[in-house]
């Protein structure tokens, strides 16, 4: 198994995969809008978590406090 994995290391050695620029550029632009709608979903899931993991905790410390004051 092992003959066979050096046999294509050495055939792919020093090969470089050219991509003409207008690909190149079509794949950084695709990477690029990728990386931004990630950012955005991930503000989003953060919001709908601390929202109302806020509110949460606001409520349970005003039932504290007003089973305290009884």
């Amino acid at each position: 198994m092992k003959d066979w994995e050096n046999r294509i290391k050495d055939r792919l050695d020093g090969y470089e995969m050219k991509l003409p620029a207008s690909d190149r550029d079509a794949f950084l632009n695709r990477k690029a809008t990728r990386e931004r709608y990630a950012r955005r979903r991930r503000n989003i899931l953060g919001l709908a978590v601390a929202i109302p993991a806020a509110l949460a905790i606001l409520c349970a410390i005003f039932f504290f406090v007003y089973l305290l004051s009884r």
